[in-house]
């Protein structure tokens, strides 16, 4: 069984049979186990060519645990884009089986997904962007009691006409906010 329906979107659109698996800006997919992530990074980093860019930001009602995130994409060029929102939880103590077959109980699990905030994986439609202006979109969800929200943020996706991230923002749910990041 899946924790969130993004998992099973995920498994099916890359193939992931089994874990640990990784996913590269919507693009590359494999197991961890083979390799190959670190060279994807690298070309994720150094050959993708970025034309948008994105920015984030959050306010925390603490009364009501409701999160409001404000996003925008800046595009440099005239392009149709989708934009993707996740809650992320850092450090989250769990189980984790191991390559010897024992178990660690008290795992240390990095940026958990904890909900997906765009309608699906592939995002939200933002339409077309002219060359030199902006868009914005916004969501809002409430913090589960059980997250613990000095690790959690939000990491927002620009995804491409071809359906690849071509750029992403992300802050500290508790009133983080990051501006337009690089575009080269």
């Amino acid at each position: 069984p899946y924790a969130l329906p993004v998992e099973k979107e995920l498994h099916t659109m890359f193939a992931c049979g089994s874990y640990p698996a990784y996913v590269t800006d919507m693009r590359d997919a494999g197991l961890l186990n083979d390799g190959g992530c670190g060279d994807t990074i690298e070309a994720s980093l150094y050959e993708e060519v970025t034309h948008c860019s994105a920015s984030v930001g959050c306010t925390y009602d603490a009364a009501s645990g409701k999160v409001d995130v404000a996003a925008k994409l800046y595009s440099e060029t005239d392009a149709s884009y989708r934009m993707a929102a996740y809650v992320l939880e850092d450090k989250v103590i769990g189980e984790q089986a191991q390559a010897d077959g024992s178990v660690d109980k008290s795992y240390s699990h990095r940026h958990v997904v904890r909900a997906m905030l765009s309608s699906s994986v592939k995002g939200d439609d933002m339409g077309k962007v002219r060359a030199g202006s902006e868009k914005a979109c916004s969501w809002s969800f409430t913090a589960d009691e059980g997250w613990n929200l000095d690790n959690l943020s939000v990491a927002v996706l620009a995804i491409d006409e071809n359906g690849h991230v071509n750029n992403m923002a992300t802050c500290a749910a508790d009133g983080g906010k990051m501006g337009y990041g690089y575009i080269k």
